[in-house]
């Protein structure tokens, strides 16, 4: 994950816990993704995006899927929930964090994606996005600006050590 992505992932998740301390538990479905499986997802429906026209077909990648588990006391990613509500909460919080959310692409809406506000062009082309401060935990900012525009890994979010933060 690049690290501005993983910087706001890292604050989203704190944030999350912060506000819905009693809420399902984000964790991720994917991040990079490779051109052949790009190939299937975009085959299958579950994708508009043809191979290396996707922001998880780079590495690192600048998006991140998730699930939410409504009962991780069994293992996180054994109960997924796919209610709309939640992930549009989570797509807040993304947007607060200066991110682009799926879940508002016309046609195929994506609740669980979220990603740098970028296209694959700027992808190829080394191009980064200018990107807002993030806010301080506890401390939402109004979503100045709204971007218009699975498989389980089984790694779970909440254990930010697997991440590499303290």
């Amino acid at each position: 994950m690049h690290p501005l992505l993983q910087e706001r992932f890292r604050w989203m998740l704190l944030e999350w816990k912060r506000r819905y301390p009693k809420g399902p538990m984000p964790f991720i479905t994917c991040t990079y993704r490779s051109n052949e499986q790009q190939a299937i997802e975009k085959a299958e429906g579950d994708s508009n995006a043809g191979p290396g026209q996707s922001l998880h077909n780079f590495s690192p990648c600048f998006a991140v899927d998730v699930g939410m588990d409504d009962e991780p006391a069994d293992g996180v990613g054994n109960d997924v929930t796919w209610v709309f509500k939640y992930y549009q909460k989570w797509g807040e919080l993304a947007e607060e964090a200066g991110l682009e959310w799926g879940g508002l692409w016309p046609g195929l809406g994506d609740g669980p994606h979220i990603q740098l506000p970028m296209t694959w062009r700027d992808a190829k082309a080394g191009r980064l996005p200018v990107m807002k401060d993030i806010p301080a935990l506890g401390k939402s900012i109004p979503v100045v600006e709204r971007f218009v525009g699975a498989r389980v890994n089984k790694l779970v979010l909440h254990d930010l050590d697997a991440f590499g933060f303290e």
